[in-house]
């Protein structure tokens, strides 16, 4: 699985230059066979909830009935508006720690490309997971696969 963090820095200020930014690069990178795509937040960031919102509407990369969109808990009341073109899970369990959450996260992840035969999936989860739930994934070898992880604006 190639590992790809996006460079933000020159667009992270504005919400509509962030989103044009992640239109064209998202498209340019997500061109293997499994595109995971990590949005990662500080929780109640207006900049990083604006533009999740906008991608979540309006998802850059989208498979036609085989993209899944993957939330951390509590997130569901924060982005509850979807693109038709998606299906949407939400990590449930409010007891687990941080490790605990992005191993469960990870395998939300297995779950839809291996059942379900889900080609692009979204997370949408505080920054501070993306590393852990990429190291999760590639230890299991999915061919052809990237993960593209955009960080938190702050």
């Amino acid at each position: 699985m190639i590992y790809k963090q996006l460079d933000i820095n020159s667009v992270k200020n504005k919400s509509s230059k962030l989103v044009s930014f992640l239109n064209h690069k998202l498209k340019s990178l997500a061109t293997h066979s499994i595109n995971i795509i990590f949005l990662g937040e500080t929780h109640n960031n207006q900049i990083d909830q604006t533009v999740t919102r906008e991608l979540l509407i309006n998802p850059p990369v989208v498979t036609p009935n085989d993209t899944r969109i993957i939330l951390e808990r509590g997130l569901n009341q924060v982005y509850n508006v979807f693109s038709a073109l998606t299906d949407q899970r939400t990590e449930p369990h409010l007891n687990l720690n941080r490790q605990e959450r992005s191993d469960l996260i990870a395998k939300m992840v297995l779950t839809a490309i291996k059942q379900d035969d889900k080609k692009t999936i979204y997370i949408v989860c505080g920054e501070e997971h993306s590393k852990e739930i990429y190291e999760s994934l590639d230890k299991q070898k999915i061919e052809n696969s990237i993960f593209i992880s955009k960080p938190s604006v702050v």
